[in-house]
């Protein structure tokens, strides 16, 4: 009786583990492009709101100025903003930054303004929050001091 000889000279199981490995191996390297394309997604996302935060700032101060030119009795105020306020279509400009399910995202903000009187000066400060009321918002504060106008009678600083 005749012995029948194998074609190939390694073992049938050898080339089940070669693929096992090669597929485990494309997996590891595609759930670690997944978790970095996370990462910088979050990124750009928190750089994003950093902007509209940074905006709502410039905003909040432009507001407090305007109500103390009207009232010099201001004393602040919470400012509560709604997300369709930072909705680019409200704007008439195309999206960009965070697209969720549905289009842009959106967070609400709240920028407090409080205006203390120190001696003749006023110190103006702001605090910037997106979204309000959550444990990773965004916040800014800024406090700005603001000399007493000059008084005409006695002639303006030159």
């Amino acid at each position: 009786m005749k012995q029948r000889r194998r074609s190939h000279s390694r073992p049938d199981g050898f080339t089940i583990i070669v693929v096992m490995t090669l597929i485990v191996v494309a997996g590891s390297l595609t759930a670690s492009w997944t978790m970095e394309a996370m990462r910088r997604r979050q990124a750009t996302d928190r750089l994003h709101q950093q902007a509209q935060a940074d905006w709502l700032m410039h905003a909040a101060l432009g507001r407090a100025a305007a109500q103390l030119r009207q009232d010099p009795g201001y004393t602040g105020e919470v400012w509560a903003i709604g997300a369709e306020a930072f909705k680019p279509q409200a704007a008439g400009v195309a999206p960009v930054g965070p697209v969720g399910p549905v289009g842009p995202v959106a967070f609400d903000a709240e920028a407090a303004i409080e205006v203390q009187r120190v001696g003749d000066a006023l110190k103006v400060t702001c605090r910037v929050r997106m979204p309000p009321g959550e444990a990773r918002a965004t916040q800014l504060t800024r406090t700005l001091t603001l000399d007493p106008p000059a008084d005409p009678a006695q002639g303006a600083p030159r």
